[in-house]
């Protein structure tokens, strides 16, 4: 199985989940640029999940104000299985406490590297991501999960609130997402075969 051309992966280990975001806060005055002091430490947060590689890789904001990041944490020593990572900040930068285990949030498709790579907030406050997972048998496939505003899985959603898509090529990664006006979800990104190289790769779900 050849492995796709970008692999975030190989970020040194010791990096962090890091993050520098003007999130919506009260008006301050500053100029166009600058970092904002109501969020975090002047305007920075940085997250440690498992002590290991945390990677953050796409955000989005809620109506609220709070700030949800998504990427992939490790949590073996080798750092050698990946699982999809959520953080949900207020508008101040501290973790949101009402969302999963102190604002962190991570889920396994029991694969080695489950990486998520873009995140969407529908309009009942569930969230999207999506991302990919490898598996031993079909290699990468896209892999989506939803989560409850709370950052529980959604039962009603795939199985248990995840879903992977095999498109019966070498490796299937989804980059990209959008979120459709009937509530469906569309995910995007390549497909690469050793015959055809890399081609676009896009599936709808419901």
């Amino acid at each position: 199985m050849q492995a796709p051309r970008f692999r975030p992966q190989s970020i040194a280990p010791f990096l962090v989940f890091a993050l520098v975001l003007c999130a919506p806060t009260a008006a301050v005055s500053a100029d166009p640029g600058d970092r904002d002091p109501l969020f975090g430490d002047d305007g920075r947060v940085s997250t440690d999940f498992f002590g290991r590689v945390d990677v953050a890789a796409s955000a989005a904001i809620q109506p609220d104000g709070k700030v949800v990041v998504v990427g992939h944490s490790a949590h073996t020593a080798d750092d050698s299985s990946l699982d999809f990572s959520l953080a949900r900040y207020n508008a101040d930068g501290t973790l949101d406490a009402e969302f999963g285990d102190g604002g962190k949030v991570t889920t396994d498709f029991a694969g080695d590297l489950d990486e998520a790579e873009s995140v969407a907030i529908q309009p009942d406050g569930r969230i999207v991501v999506v991302g990919y997972v490898v598996r031993s048998t079909t290699g990468y496939d896209f892999g989506l999960a939803r989560y409850m505003p709370d950052g529980t899985l959604d039962p009603e959603f795939g199985d248990g609130g995840k879903v992977t898509t095999d498109f019966a090529r070498n490796d299937d990664v989804a980059t990209a997402m959008a979120l459709l006006p009937d509530g469906g979800v569309v995910a995007a990104g390549f497909n690469f075969s050793a015959s055809t190289g890399e081609d676009f790769a896009c599936r709808v779900f419901r």
